[in-house]
């Protein structure tokens, strides 16, 4: 299967194709994951409110501190995303591959209420054939999390290792 993959040249086309799109497109993606957590949390919190309900939990002080997070979090991302304007309409950085961080911060952001949503259904639809697809989901998502970030830390570590063994 990863043979055919690293041979085809469809795939291959598809990939660099992406990548010299990328320093065009890389903004407009930046502020569509910002407005896609935005709509991911508003969701996050109607399924938290329905399952805090099934289970009978709702706690004002769970809420409060439930909404500081979220808050936090958009105003931790909007701030990232009006420095990306910034830096897309200054001249002091011409590389475009800076890009990339935004998109890294947002993706770990929108994991974790993909993650959350999925454990509210599971929440909501207990005892149901539901209730174990969407447990599933939940537990799938965060294993890709982790295999995810342990496949960013081996990578770094490797480049920075290599890095100063040239020197």
């Amino acid at each position: 299967m990863l043979n055919e993959v690293t041979t085809n040249k469809l795939a291959w086309t598809i990939i660099w194709v992406a990548g010299l799109s990328f320093p065009i497109f890389w903004y407009n993606l930046i502020v569509f994951l910002f407005f896609t957590l935005f709509v991911l949390q508003c969701f996050d919190f109607l399924t938290g409110f329905l399952s805090a309900r099934k289970s009978q939990m709702v706690m004002s002080k769970i809420w409060i501190d439930g909404m500081i997070k979220k808050t936090l979090v958009i105003m931790l991302c909007s701030i990232v995303l009006l420095f990306s304007s910034w830096l897309r309409h200054t001249e002091a950085i011409t590389s475009d591959i800076i890009g990339i961080i935004p998109i890294i911060i947002f993706w770990i952001f929108i994991f974790f209420e993909v993650i959350s949503i999925f454990e509210n259904l599971a929440v909501i639809f207990k005892g149901s054939r539901e209730s174990k697809l969407f447990t599933l989901f939940s537990y799938l998502w965060n294993m890709i999390f982790n295999i995810s970030i342990e496949k960013l830390q081996e990578t770094a570590e490797k480049r920075i290792k290599n890095k100063f063994n040239k020197e």
